[in-house]
């Protein structure tokens, strides 16, 4: 993986990365690939599955769509940027940058980049009529603390807009 700069995104930002071997599993890999890493997993939600170390996987056609870190990812998982469970909002913020950061709620932290374009969408965008039609081109970094531990990350998930609003 590449050196990555805050306020910038690419589509290694759209992947996980085992933290003793920084081995990628990337958005649009196949779910062989991703068993053959994993191993066999447990059915979450429609389109999820559940497999060891906290790692859950969105597949639409047998392709990732989307990726969630949670409780017992921490020091084996990681965003290829580097966030892992447990991490502050400001310790989040400094490798992903302040400038397209936006939080809906009080203990989230949010970022939208359009794969098509290639960019970070501003602030004021994320919610426009024109990206809600582009679900599957906006892909999403959200990033949910625990307001009763510090404000540490206990949730992060890199997922396209249309498994996000609608699990499909």
């Amino acid at each position: 993986m590449g050196k990555f700069q805050a306020d910038t995104f690419s589509k290694e930002d759209m992947c996980i990365t085992r933290v003793d071997d920084n081995k990628s599993l990337c958005y649009g890999d196949a779910r062989s690939d991703i068993e053959k890493a994993l191993g066999s997993g447990s059915q979450a939600q429609t389109n999820s599955i559940n497999y060891k170390s906290g790692v859950t996987v969105f597949y639409r056609d047998n392709k990732v769509v989307g990726f969630a870190l949670s409780e017992g990812s921490q020091d084996i998982y990681k965003t290829a940027r580097g966030a892992q469970i447990g991490m502050t909002k400001e310790e989040v913020k400094s490798l992903y940058g302040q400038r397209f950061a936006y939080e809906p709620m009080e203990f989230n932290l949010d970022y939208a980049y359009d794969t098509m374009t290639g960019t970070l969408v501003e602030k004021e965008e994320v919610y426009s009529s024109k990206l809600q039609q582009l679900r599957e081109q906006i892909f999403l970094t959200s990033v949910m603390f625990d307001g009763n531990n510090n404000g540490a990350a206990s949730f992060i998930g890199l997922i396209d807009q249309k498994m996000a609003l609608f699990l499909e």
